[in-house]
C-alpha cells in the first residue's frame, strides 16, 4: 500500500506531493508509535512497580 503511494507521488503536483509526504510521515510515525508502545509498557510497568518491590524486599 505504501509503495503504491510512493509510486504516484512524482506524478502529483508539488502541493499534492508535499501533502502526500506529510501523510506518509504521519503514517510512518503511527507505525513507529505502535511498535514502540508494546516495548514501553514493560519499561513503564518496571519503573512503577520494581522500585516499590525492591523497597519492600529491603524492609
Amino acid at each position: 500500500m505504501l509503495v503504491s503511494i510512493i509510486k504516484y507521488m512524482p506524478e502529483a503536483t508539488p502541493g499534492q506531493s508535499i501533502i502526500k509526504q506529510i501523510e506518509l510521515q504521519s503514517i510512518g510515525w503511527l507505525f513507529v508509535i505502535v511498535q514502540i508502545i508494546p516495548t514501553l509498557f514493560p519499561v513503564l510497568y518496571g519503573l512503577l512497580f520494581i522500585p516499590e518491590g525492591s523497597l519492600s524486599i529491603k524492609h
